[in-house]
C-alpha cells in the first residue's frame, strides 16, 4: 500500500520511459522528475500535516510513502 500511489504510477511511467527510450537526456529527465515527485510529496505531507495533526500522523504511520 502506498499513501501517494498516483505519484507511484508517475514515478513508473518515467522509468518505463527511460528504459524503452535510453538515453542520456531521458536520464536526466527521470532523475529530474523523480526530485520533483517527491518534493511535491513532501509538500503535500507538510500540509496534510498542519491541517489534520494527530489523524495524519496516525495514518502516516500505517502506510508508508510509496511502496
Amino acid at each position: 500500500m502506498s499513501r501517494n500511489p498516483i505519484y507511484v504510477g508517475f514515478a513508473l511511467i518515467l522509468l518505463g520511459q527511460f528504459l524503452i527510450f535510453s538515453g542520456w537526456f531521458r536520464l536526466a529527465f527521470l532523475v529530474a522528475g523523480y526530485w520533483l515527485l517527491h518534493r511535491q510529496v513532501l509538500r503535500e505531507e507538510e500540509f496534510l500535516r498542519e491541517r489534520y495533526g494527530r489523524d495524519f500522523e496516525e495514518y502516516r504511520q500505517r502506510l508508508r510513502r510509496y511502496v
